[in-house]
């Protein structure tokens, strides 16, 4: 992977939920760790329900491989120049902890 490539800011976030103190629960998302990364974008579509467009897109996101990196979920988001994504897969393309593949999309609830 090379260094001149990784040209996107991501932010990997983690959903944390704590007691409210009256039975339930306050879950916001919190930063997990910062990284560069290589985004591509393959394809878009859209599908109108009740009336309604919706977009959504997915892409792959190749980061190098970390610790931090190698402890993401696929419940867990990136955030992407303020663009939200879902991470519906992670991959070791290679499976010699050099970089990770993760498949990504937007414009879905999360």
């Amino acid at each position: 992977m090379r260094a001149g490539n990784l040209r996107d800011r991501v932010t990997f976030e983690r959903r944390v939920c704590v007691p409210d103190g009256a039975g339930g629960d306050i879950c916001t998302w919190e930063p997990v760790f910062k990284t560069v990364g290589e985004l591509q974008m393959s394809k878009g579509k859209e599908v109108v329900r009740a009336g309604q467009i919706e977009a959504s897109a997915t892409g792959i996101l190749s980061i190098r491989y970390s610790h931090a990196a190698a402890d993401l979920r696929e419940s867990d988001m990136a955030v992407i120049d303020g663009e939200i994504y879902n991470i519906r897969s992670i991959h070791d393309p290679e499976r010699r902890k050099r970089r990770l593949e993760l498949l990504l999309e937007r414009g879905v609830a999360v």
